[in-house]
C-alpha cells in the first residue's frame, strides 16, 4: 500500500480502501510508507492478516526513538493477529521488550525477518527471547545483528532446529565463527534450503566447507557468501561436491577465487537441477573462461548473472553466452 498512500494520502486509504477489503485481506505490506499512524490503524482494521510487512516504518514505543510518545506498542499491535504467520520488521526501531511480544502474541509465526533493525536489538542479548519462543520458525533473518554472541545464535538455531529451513545471518560478525558454522551444520544442515552469511569476517574457508558438507544432499537451494574474503577455491569445490542442486549462488566479492575451481563447480552444478541465479561481482581474478564454461554447458535455466567489476571478462564472450541462455532476464555489467 505504500504507493497508494503516497498518491491518495493517509485519510482516504483508511476511510475508503481498507474498510472494503479488510474482511478477506491476508497479506499487507506498508513498507516505507512513512506513516506510522497508518500502519497502526491499518493493522488494527485487518485482524485476519497472515503476513505483515512494516519495513522501515515501525517505531516501537519501547525504543529510545519512540519513548517520547512517537512510537507504537508492538504487543498491542500484534495482539489481535493470532493467525499471523509472516512478520517483517526490517530496518525498524525496536525496544528491549519487543521480541518478548513477538514470542507471546503470534503463536503461528513461521517467518520472522529482523534485518538491520535499529535500537537495542544490536545488544548482545536482545534476541534471547527467540531461543525460548514457542513458535516453530521456518525462516529467520537476523542480518546486521553484529553484537549478537555466538552462543546466543546457536541457542536460537538449536531451538528451531526441527523447523528451520532458511537462515540469514549476514554481517553478524561476532556470532559467525568457524565453530558456529560447524555447529549450525550439525544442528540443521541436512534440512536447510537457504543459507546467507554475507560479510561474516571471523570465519574462514574451513568453517564454510564444514557447513557446506553438513548440508550434503538435495535440500540446499540458495547459498550466499558475498564479501567473505576468506572464500578460496576449496569452498567452491565443496559446494559442487556436496550441494549439486543449488539454484542460487552468490560469491560476490570473493576475490581470491580462480577460474579453474569456479568452472569445475559450474559444470557440476548445472548437471543437476541447473543454476537460476549466479553472482560473481567483484571476483576480479575470474576471466572469460567462466563465460566460456557457462556457454559450453548451456545453462538453460540461468535467469540472472552479475559480473560487475570483473575486468577480465569481455563483452564479445558475453554476447556468445546470450545465444545459449534463453531464460536470461537480468545481466549486471557495471565496471
Amino acid at each position: 500500500l505504500a504507493r497508494v498512500v503516497r498518491s491518495m494520502g493517509t485519510a482516504p486509504v483508511l476511510a475508503e480502501l481498507l474498510p472494503r477489503i479488510r474482511g478477506g485481506l491476508r497479506e499487507l505490506s506498508l513498507a516505507r510508507c512513512a506513516s506510522l499512524g497508518l500502519a497502526a490503524s491499518a493493522v488494527a482494521a485487518c485482524p485476519r492478516l497472515q503476513s505483515l510487512d512494516l519495513t522501515g516504518v515501525f517505531v516501537s514505543s519501547a525504543s529510545p526513538a519512540g519513548g517520547g510518545g512517537g512510537g507504537v506498542d508492538l504487543a498491542g499491535l500484534l495482539a489481535p493477529l493470532g493467525g499471523l504467520e509472516v512478520l517483517v520488521l526490517d530496518e525498524c526501531m525496536l525496544g528491549e521488550s519487543d521480541l518478548q511480544a513477538i514470542e507471546s502474541c503470534v503463536p503461528k509465526l513461521r517467518v520472522l525477518s529482523l534485518r538491520d533493525v535499529r535500537g537495542v536489538i544490536q545488544s548482545p542479548s536482545a534476541v534471547s527471547p527467540l531461543a525460548r519462543a514457542p513458535q516453530a520458525l521456518e525462516v529467520l533473518a537476523l542480518d546486521g545483528c553484529w553484537r549478537m554472541s555466538e552462543a546466543l545464535l546457536l541457542d536460537v538455531v538449536r531451538k528451531h532446529a526441527d523447523s528451520l529451513r532458511s537462515l540469514s545471518v549476514a554481517r553478524c560478525s561476532d556470532a559467525v565463527s568457524n565453530a558456529a558454522l560447524v555447529a549450525i551444520g550439525e544442528a540443521v544442515g541436512r534440512e536447510l534450503e537457504e543459507v546467507i552469511i554475507d560479510g561474516c569476517v571471523k570465519a574462514s574457508s574451513a568453517g564454510v566447507v564444514a557447513l557446506v558438507e553438513a548440508c550434503e544432499g538435495r535440500a540446499l537451494k540458495t547459498l550466499s557468501l558475498g564479501h567473505c574474503d576468506f572464500v578460496r577455491d576449496e569452498v567452491v569445490e565443496a559446494i559442487a561436491r556436496a550441494t549439486p542442486n543449488l539454484t542460487y549462488l552468490s560469491l560476490e566479492g570473493c576475490h581470491r577465487l580462480n577460474d579453474e575451481a569456479v568452472c569445475a563447480a559450474l559444470r557440476r552444478l548445472d548437471s543437476a537441477s541447473g543454476l537460476v541465479s549466479l553472482n560473481l561481482a567483484r571476483c576480479r581474478k575470474l576471466t572469460d573462461n567462466v563465460l566460456h564454461t557457462l556457454a559450453d554447458i548451456g545453462v538453460m535455466h540461468l535467469q540472472s548473472l552479475d559480473i560487475s567489476e570483473c575486468g577480465y571478462m569481455r563483452s564479445r564472450t558475453l554476447i556468445e553466452l546470450a545465444g545459449v541462455t534463453p531464460a536470461m532476464r537480468r545481466v549486471r555489467l557495471r565496471r
